[in-house]
């Protein structure tokens, strides 16, 4: 994934269902200081010397515990979760009708509502964060939806062809083509958490200590929140800058309602531009993993051949 990762290009909160799994040495006591603290869906923890390790049982594969659900194995490697095992369910009519409804509407609701449903008991689509939830849809397209086909509108970005276009001898829409692709090139990057906590160790977030807030990757939960709530906002121009910090703030106290995007981003606005390079840092080092997909096409006019980045939506799985 890109090092750049915007919340805002993405763009009503659900409550999350699922706690977060402290990583070991992390200390499951509460504390006052800025370290940030469990949360929904995800937490992190900056003091990692002289804590209590925390023991995980051992769990049964999923396919043992129900054998209706596939095991997937998410690019985060569970770090974020209180849960190391993930089984996904079969796609049925129900879950197919919801990714119609967000095909049509263009929402993000209904495609993190069908996913929801074909986890497990307890564990709930709306607390991953946005690297795997994307990642799972991936995996669910190639899982199930083997015989779907991909069709693709590109553009030719050959400068012979574009030349000819500015010199009249073609049309500008000779520079359209639509592709049927029967497959795509996945390249995908698995979470490392060693520079993470490295920067814990000596990252300065006195900024958070009279706060409600501390860090934690953003989740799918405050992509649709931005949709629903912020992107039809008259300011919103002003307050997308924003945006991409207040994702990575979220409550310190996992038991309080959420606080909106809009309300961390008013926190945001109050903060120094060393405060805010300090968001940048961590946001970096928690959204470095994932999933990216491309193909490669033919002009049909120049016979060029190219190579283009696509993003999963709804439209995949119809």
């Amino acid at each position: 994934m890109s090092d750049n990762f915007s919340l805002s290009d993405l763009g009503s909160t659900q409550e999350s269902s699922a706690s977060f799994k402290l990583p070991k040495k992390a200390s499951s006591t509460p504390s006052t200081t800025n370290s940030p603290q469990p949360r929904k869906p995800a937490v992190i923890v900056t003091q990692l010397d002289d804590m209590e390790v925390v023991q995980e049982k051992s769990k049964k594969p999923v396919e043992q515990i129900d054998p209706k659900y596939l095991h997937a194995d998410l690019p985060s490697n569970f770090y974020f979760y209180d849960f190391d095992t993930l089984g996904v369910g079969p796609v049925l009519g129900f879950h197919q009708a919801k990714f119609s409804r967000a095909a049509k509407e263009k929402r993000t609701r209904y495609m993190v509502d069908a996913v929801s449903t074909l986890l497990p008991e307890g564990i709930s689509a709306w607390d991953l964060t946005i690297p795997d939830f994307y990642w799972l849809l991936y995996w669910i397209r190639m899982t199930y939806y083997t015989k779907v086909q991909l069709i693709h509108t590109a553009v030719c970005s050959n400068p012979k062809h574009i030349h000819r276009i500015q010199q009249g001898e073609l049309p500008k829409e000779s520079l359209v083509s639509v592709h049927t692709l029967s497959k795509s090139i996945l390249s995908e990057e698995v979470f490392d958490p060693k520079p993470l906590e490295a920067f814990l160790e000596t990252a300065d977030l006195s900024f958070l200590d009279n706060s409600p807030f501390t860090l934690a990757p953003s989740c799918i939960t405050d992509i649709v929140d931005i949709e629903e709530n912020l992107l039809s906002h008259e300011n919103y121009p002003e307050i997308e800058y924003l945006v991409d910090y207040a994702g990575y703030l979220q409550n310190k106290d996992p038991g309080i309602p959420r606080l909106s995007m809009q309300q961390r981003c008013e926190f945001v606005e109050t903060l120094t531009a060393e405060d805010l390079y300090t968001i940048e840092q961590f946001r970096t080092l928690v959204s470095a993993y994932g999933v990216e997909e491309s193909i490669r096409f033919t002009c049909p006019e120049c016979r060029a051949e190219s190579e283009t980045k696509i993003s999963i939506s709804a439209h995949s799985f119809l």
